[in-house]
């Protein structure tokens, strides 16, 4: 593998955990675009326009988590045997369904802890996973399991196949519903489909200007006017910014050589798996004590993710430091 793009990978993995916590704070109030006006001046404005923004920012987190797994699971893969799909599956149960079933387990007792939630039967908590940031590694588990499918349709349509998932895609006529949905197959997909060719991402710069422009006025439009074109849109919208997160990541590192700061990048999975399990709760504890106006909501919702994250930071050191076997088994390491 590309060591620039292993380095891409790395770096990105800590901005991306980030993200994924930005849309699972759970802002209080929220806005919506037929109720709003820009000539408001109570702030909430300002907070229309934040969050939306981050919003569509960090809606880019979870695809790129899904290109990454696919890639990093189909690059190393010269030709697919038993014993290359026996390899990768018994990886997978040590760094993915283990993990996936601890931290479903802790969130089910610190949920009759708080008692926020009762629980029917236990195949409810694992299919809708009681941890539901997790739904991501419910889907990754079962597309990796079937992933000699995604292997042999690569071989047998290559760019076709890619073209034509993406019409699929954009067109929305499949809904992302039940255990796997959609889009988690077609981002999983074309990242397996950049595996199996071993693609990297330079861009000459004027291309990358082009991309970055047509990127930030889609983003724009979103925050001006919601969800323009409706679900077309906004998975143009995706697509288009996965890209190019991996492709300035990824020109960065080679022109400025942009060091990964190991604590950061490694402590990514914790933080994506435990950030609900009270994190968030803790670091939202201040606001309760403040005046409810629309100005301190914005600021709530722009400073708790970084709390939640730090707060998360100090656990993980203390365990790495303290009970590293446990991090072992815990970590999807």
């Amino acid at each position: 593998m590309d060591k620039v793009l292993s380095k891409t990978f790395d770096l990105l993995r800590f901005p991306l955990a980030l993200m994924v916590v930005y849309l699972h704070i759970d802002v209080i109030p929220t806005i919506k675009v037929l109720d709003f006006n820009w000539c408001n001046i109570d702030g909430s404005s300002l907070y229309y326009f934040v969050t939306i923004l981050v919003f569509k920012i960090a809606a880019l987190a979870v695809p790129c988590f899904f290109v990454m797994s696919g890639y990093l699971l189909f690059v190393n893969i010269e030709k697919l045997s038993l014993a290359v799909y026996i390899g990768k599956i018994e990886r997978r149960i040590r760094t993915l369904v283990v993990p996936y079933f601890i931290w479903n387990i802790l969130a089910v007792i610190y949920l009759y802890i708080t008692q926020d939630v009762l629980f029917d039967n236990w195949a409810s908590i694992f299919l809708a996973p009681a941890n539901f940031p997790l739904w991501f590694m419910r889907d990754l588990i079962f597309m990796t399991l079937l992933f000699p499918i995604f292997y042999w349709v690569i071989k047998l349509f290559g760019i076709y196949g890619a073209i034509i998932l993406s019409g699929i895609y954009l067109s929305g006529v499949i809904p992302d519903r039940g255990i796997c949905h959609f889009s988690s197959i077609f981002f999983f997909y074309m990242g397996c489909f950049w595996g199996t060719r071993n693609i990297r991402f330079p861009i000459i710069k004027s291309s990358s200007v082009y991309l970055s422009f047509y990127f930030i006025t889609l983003i724009v439009a979103f925050v001006l006017y919601g969800s323009i074109g409706g679900l077309y849109w906004n998975r143009i919208y995706l697509m288009i910014g996965v890209f190019m997160v991996f492709v300035i990541s990824y020109n960065n590192i080679l022109k400025r050589n942009i060091e990964v700061i190991s604590l950061l990048s490694t402590s990514s999975f914790f933080i994506y798996v435990s950030h609900k399990l009270g994190f968030t709760y803790l670091s939202k504890l201040l606001f309760n004590y403040l005046p409810s106006s629309y100005y301190l909501s914005t600021l709530q919702f722009l400073v708790a993710p970084c709390i939640t994250v730090g707060l998360c930071l100090v656990v993980y050191i203390c365990i790495k430091r303290y009970f590293p076997k446990l991090l072992f088994i815990t970590g999807g390491k």
